[in-house]
């Protein structure tokens, strides 16, 4: 009865949901290693899924959606003004709201 639920398609399903998942994990190590604590991840994760499906279901290419979201992970933290937080103005956190490649306002 058990091996009815456990089948090599439930595993597979589980690592297809985790990827990205543990991608944005990483990710968040590797700013908060930086110094920056980005907590924006899975807005940003969203944010670049909308805009990818938003064309393939638009244009009907899936490559097309990739290369989309891909351009727009590049684009979106080049035209977003800084914005730090209340905390960051006192000098009290390092939680910004901002990409860490834009530097940290707060230094």
């Amino acid at each position: 009865m058990l091996s009815d639920v456990i089948t090599p398609d439930l595993f597979a399903a589980a690592v297809r949901i985790a990827t990205p998942i543990a991608l944005a994990a990483i990710g968040g190590t590797i700013c908060e290693r930086s110094g920056v604590v980005n907590i924006a991840l899975g807005g940003h994760h969203a944010h670049r899924a909308f805009f990818g499906t938003a064309v393939v279901l638009a244009t009907g290419s899936p490559w097309l959606g990739v290369l989309v979201a891909v351009v727009r992970v590049w684009l979106l933290p080049r035209f977003t003004l800084p914005v730090p937080s209340p905390a960051a103005w006192i000098r009290s956190c390092q939680v910004l709201h901002q990409p860490a490649a834009l530097g940290s306002p707060a230094s």
